[in-house]
């Protein structure tokens, strides 16, 4: 902006509210529109478009002209019909190579689809679980950081009437403090457990077409 910085930015005083709670029930098929698995599926019906397509290479090919006329014509045209129909046996067995190197793609396809499946339940279910955890840290945390503040209150009320010493108050001022970053960090997880979990869904926790 030609000027040196100013250190002006004005940042939030507070982390976002942690978002509803999930929903029960989520449907499974909500997975399908996550981009990996739609990517695996496309490869699945390529490898069997593929399969098929070695299937048929197998399979003679010709062509039939219009305007046959005379014995000639016709003994040609059944030569070449003939031609045709063995051509594809005299391959050296390249055609069943390719259908078995098709078949084996399609299953690896298939296996490799599985995979991306498992993968998206693991992450789901990961997801889940961290925030139940997470959740449950927080409400101790909050615990904590309530309990501490009101040890740190005491602690300068004594200190006030000569009870206790100044390093007795700054220990609990320390242990206050250090729930309350806590309980900050915590924050702060949840919420990227809560874009981690978005991420395994594909989505939101509706199921929008």
């Amino acid at each position: 902006m030609g000027r040196y910085p100013a250190a002006e930015v004005d940042g939030a005083d507070e982390l976002l509210a942690v978002p509803p709670p999930i929903p029960v029930g989520i449907p499974v098929d909500i997975l399908e529109r996550r981009p990996d698995l739609i990517a695996a599926e496309r490869r699945v019906a390529s490898a069997f478009y593929l399969s098929e397509q070695a299937r048929l290479a197998k399979l003679p090919s010709f062509t039939l002209t219009a305007g046959v006329g005379g014995n000639n014509a016709l003994d040609s045209l059944v030569g070449n019909l003939a031609a045709g129909i063995f051509a594809p046996l005299y391959t050296g067995g390249a055609l069943e190579g390719q259908i078995e190197v098709a078949n084996a793609d399609q299953k690896a396809a298939v296996a490799a689809y599985g995979t991306s499946v498992l993968k998206a339940f693991e992450e789901v279910e990961t997801s889940l679980t961290n925030d139940d955890l997470f959740a449950q840290r927080e409400d101790f945390l909050a615990s904590a950081v309530e309990s501490n503040f009101k040890a740190y209150e005491l602690a300068l009320a004594q200190y006030d009437v000569g009870k206790i010493d100044l390093l007795s108050v700054l220990q609990m001022q320390s242990r206050w403090l250090g729930a309350s970053i806590g309980l900050i960090r915590i924050k702060n997880e949840r919420l990227a457990q809560r874009v981690n979990l978005h991420l395994a869904l594909g989505g939101s926790f509706e199921d929008k077409e």
